[in-house]
């Protein structure tokens, strides 16, 4: 009975104007031994230690961020001062974004190599399955989860920055699109917008990695694989430094 109010409690209680008024009061005691993680393994503490505690002034693009704050890999950044672009498929999610995050951009879009129509998998209870890779909504549909169909018109990550990037630099690229997470690199112009790290999701081993096409895609493109660190890798842009 108590555990049943106190998750109840919590769900209600994640995402919202009070979570973050908590989070940016912890943060202010952020230090070794009371460092806070938001992410889903700890991702947003391995950017910190990429890019360095003091910095606070960066720029980040997030695709598929899901959640403001639970499972964030930037909400730690944009507490630090930082700000960027935050694109999901899910409206529901996005109008969260927006009211929390009101530094941030945030745009409900599909991101992928191209401009067409597709439908969007949408999982209205586990957001972060969500997609819009065919053979991922057939098995959330066979698993018997909470999915939706809804149709919408793709567009590719180089408009996106084109339209909204400013001509900032970008520090760091998150990319957790389910099964689509390719696709969203190749609708870049990396001759145009060359992200100093991409943090990307990847369930293999190191040593599947190192043959799969996403792989072979970032290196042909200038990028050296930095940190592995399951589900997510990270990659460094070589062209810098």
């Amino acid at each position: 009975m108590t555990m049943g109010f106190a998750t109840r409690f919590a769900n209600r209680f994640r995402n919202t104007k009070l979570h973050y008024i908590v989070c940016r009061f912890l943060e202010k005691f952020d230090m070794e031994g009371f460092t806070l993680s938001y992410a889903q393994c700890g991702e947003d503490l391995i950017i910190k230690t990429i890019f360095g505690k003091d910095k606070r002034d960066g720029f980040y693009v997030d695709i598929g961020c899901n959640n403001p704050i639970q499972k964030s890999n930037t909400f730690k950044l944009y507490l630090k001062g930082w700000r960027g672009i935050c694109v999901d498929g899910n409206a529901g999610l996005v109008k969260r974004f927006r009211r929390i995050r009101r530094r941030d951009t945030c745009l409900c879009e599909i991101v992928s190599n191209d401009v067409r129509d597709v439908v969007f998998y949408q999982d209205d209870q586990n957001h972060e399955l969500s997609s819009v890779d065919a053979a991922v909504g057939v098995g959330l549909k066979s698993a018997g989860a909470h999915v939706r169909e809804v149709r919408m018109r793709s567009t590719t990550l180089a408009r996106i920055l084109e339209a909204h990037g400013g001509g900032l630099a970008i520090d760091l690229l998150c990319v957790d699109v389910e099964d689509h997470d390719l696709e969203v690199l190749k609708g870049n112009d990396f001759g145009k917008y060359r992200p100093r790290i991409i943090c990307v999701e990847s369930y293999g081993s190191l040593q599947e990695l190192k043959s799969s096409e996403l792989d072979i895609f970032l290196r042909d493109k200038g990028y050296e694989l930095l940190v592995f660190s399951k589900p997510n890798i990270f990659y460094q842009d070589g062209r810098v430094g």
